[in-house]
């Protein structure tokens, strides 16, 4: 009991340091902090956002509670590839955890909205170019397809025909597309299978616990 009012503690010192320590005008944005939250879960939720990690706020700082002269372009805006370049929610700072993982910063901005891990933009920015490149993909250009090398499929072992049913019965009320139920040409035991949202091929492969 010791130790769990002793790490509380230590959040709410945390906490109170984070606040009063900025790196400049940052936007009001809101923590997911719940006060019942565990001790770590609070200071790792401030931690996320605070943007005094980054190496460039370590090159450029005149103090570390002082906000900095000139924020780190990178922040500057935020790609969208719906609506073009929209203003950061940390412009004037340097890059932070949550630069890469907004979840509601766009709340409300028309052609954005709540974009849970920047499912929004195509690209994530880097702090420091490397080899002339200043941003790196977040997902593939084109749809997956697992015809071409890499995965191809990933499949999951059921013990009895009868669970395959019952997976296809689900698949069914949920209106998702499938394979049936087959036979599998080399090991001879029944199979479904599916496409994730993703394009990814989820298979169930009966195997008999005998075997």
């Amino acid at each position: 009991m010791s130790s769990r009012k002793g790490l509380l503690a230590l959040a709410m010192a945390a906490l109170t340091f984070l606040s009063a320590c900025g790196s400049g005008d940052a936007p009001p944005l809101p923590v997911e902090v719940d006060g019942g939250a565990p001790a770590e879960q609070q200071i790792g939720e401030r931690l996320f956002v605070d943007t005094r990690f980054a190496e460039y706020f370590a090159a450029h700082m005149t103090g570390v509670n002082d906000p900095l002269t000139v924020g780190d372009p990178v922040v500057q805006t935020v790609q969208n590839v719906l609506t073009g370049p929209q203003p950061g929610p940390f412009a004037g700072q340097s890059i932070n955890c949550r630069s890469c993982h907004f979840v509601v910063e766009f709340q409300g901005v028309p052609g954005a909205g709540n974009r849970t891990y920047a499912d929004f933009t195509t690209r994530s920015p880097l702090p420091l170019a490397m080899n002339g490149f200043t941003t790196t993909p977040r997902k593939p250009s084109a749809p997956y397809d697992k015809e071409l090398p890499g995965l191809n499929h990933v499949a999951f072992g059921v013990h009895e025909p009868a669970h395959l049913r019952q997976i296809e019965d689900h698949l069914n009320s949920a209106a998702v597309k499938h394979s049936g139920i087959g036979i599998d040409s080399h090991g001879k035991k029944e199979y479904i299978w599916f496409d994730d949202p993703n394009g990814f091929r989820l298979e169930f492969y009966c195997r008999p616990t005998s075997d």
